[in-house]
């Protein structure tokens, strides 16, 4: 805090935290020069701070959680050389595709089991989409906190001839491939998470070459979503901010792709965003966000009690009203549906920062509505959640019968052990890939 204010300290040179890119954060000016404020003020927070830090934090969760019956977990092991490091998931009818840190593409037929193996580069693939016959793939360049401009967007055909459509991204995590303003081409979105620094950026074709323009000058750009959010007949966008300037955005299409950007939920800088998913939790219409929250694997470790899950209530005209909070350390993903077919929504979180010291069986977790207000939910995790280190999660109709499963994607790294030592311990243990299919059946009815 003090170095990004420019107060200097003995013996410590932030940039000695910055592992690459160190050039982009002198160049944006991340931590100045010259002070910003004198140090008499610094002195005076340090001691504000102090002072009022609570002694310990006081966590609530509810115990003990039972394993859910509603979904059937399937094990899958696609690489039987190296360990889990799935980065990405897309699933589309019954064919699955997988990215992993090394840039290997694995595709998974889910009703005949059969597995193909396709090495695209050596960059983590962090997402996997399609256009048409071409499989996308966006590349982060590296997976561990840097600012380079190293990542791109690619298309691989079915005849596997890979071409580069964007490059010189700063660490992508999500892009968005959509007709935004209704001219019948596609447009492009793309979260350049970097580290300190970043931006959301549209891409515009425009025949002979593609223009670029930054929508969001913020690191820590973690997913966008088009909705129309105003009804006025354009699609505006949705992102999620972390890494400082947490909190939601909502970027208005004024004009065609003519943004105006409004943090609509301002979130603390500690909150640690990591996903989000837009729902119509009462039905009256209006969009309402879950947000969740659990990084930990940055400056500060600890587990922490504000971490979890998030309800956030659209009143209309952009307002936003917290309605409901659950806690779940390290959440990272969440995904929503009506899973048990009873007319409310109901959530799946992962946790890839769990704490199974304090909260056991909290890294894959279940929660079903068990009020149409949206204010009480069971909590219970998934059968065989303790085999991964579930990164990613993905939502979909495995078996095509009607109902939403899902499935999460395992990493194994711990930011708190040293990556030989957690590998020794973990090994092979991991799955790269666990399949849950949905097996609710209605009650039979009371005579």
């Amino acid at each position: 805090m003090g170095a990004r204010m420019g107060i200097k300290f003995p013996n410590y040179d932030p940039l000695d935290n910055v592992s690459s890119g160190s050039q982009y954060t002198l160049m944006h000016k991340i931590y100045p020069k010259e002070q910003l404020i004198p140090t008499a003020h610094w002195k005076r927070i340090v001691e504000y701070v102090s002072e009022n830090a609570p002694e310990a934090l006081v966590y609530d969760y509810q115990f003990p959680l039972e394993t859910t019956a509603m979904f059937k977990p399937k094990p899958l092991v696609l690489d039987t050389t190296s360990p889990a490091f799935t980065t990405s998931i897309f699933v589309k009818g019954q064919t699955m595709k997988v990215g992993t840190v090394n840039g290997n593409l694995y595709t998974y037929d889910i009703e005949t089991e059969q597995t193909g193996f396709h090495p695209t580069s050596n960059s983590a693939i962090s997402q996997i989409s399609e256009d048409g016959s071409l499989t996308l793939l966006l590349e982060m360049g590296k997976i561990h906190p840097h600012d380079e401009p190293k990542g791109s967007l690619s298309s691989l055909s079915k005849a596997a001839v890979k071409e580069q459509l964007l490059n010189n991204l700063q660490r992508p995590v999500f892009a968005l491939n959509e007709d935004l303003d209704g001219d019948g081409h596609n447009e492009i979105v793309v979260c350049e998470f970097g580290n300190q620094t970043g931006k959301l950026s549209l891409f515009v074709n425009q025949g002979e070459e593609i223009v670029k323009k930054t929508l969001l000058s913020i690191p820590g750009t973690i997913k966008v979503i088009a909705r129309d959010m105003n009804d006025d007949g354009k699609k505006d966008l949705i992102v999620l901010t972390s890494q400082g300037t947490e909190g939601l955005w909502i970027l208005t299409q004024q004009a065609p792709l003519l943004f105006d950007a409004q943090r609509v939920i301002a979130l603390a800088a500690i909150f640690g965003s990591s996903g989000f998913d837009l729902v119509d939790f009462n039905k009256d219409g209006l969009l309402d966000i879950a947000i969740v929250n659990g990084d930990n694997a940055d400056l500060s470790m600890v587990t922490k009690p504000y971490h979890g899950l998030t309800l956030f209530q659209n009143m209309g005209g952009y307002q936003f009203k917290k309605i409901k909070f659950l806690a779940i350390p390290g959440a990272t993903n969440v995904i929503s549906s009506d899973f048990d077919q009873d007319g409310d929504i109901d959530f799946i979180v992962s946790a890839f920062f769990p704490d199974e010291d304090l909260a056991p069986g909290y890294s894959l977790i279940y929660l079903s509505n068990q009020a149409k207000k949206n204010t009480a939910f069971k909590m219970e995790y998934l059968p065989l959640s303790n085999l991964g280190k579930w990164l990613i999660l993905t939502k979909a109709d495995f078996d095509q019968d009607g109902d939403d499963d899902f499935a999460v994607g395992s990493f194994v790294f711990s930011a708190k052990n040293p990556l030989e030592d957690y590998l020794s311990e973990w090994g092979f243990k991991s799955p790269d890939i666990m399949l849950y299919e949905n097996i609710y059946t209605d009650p039979m009815p009371q005579l």
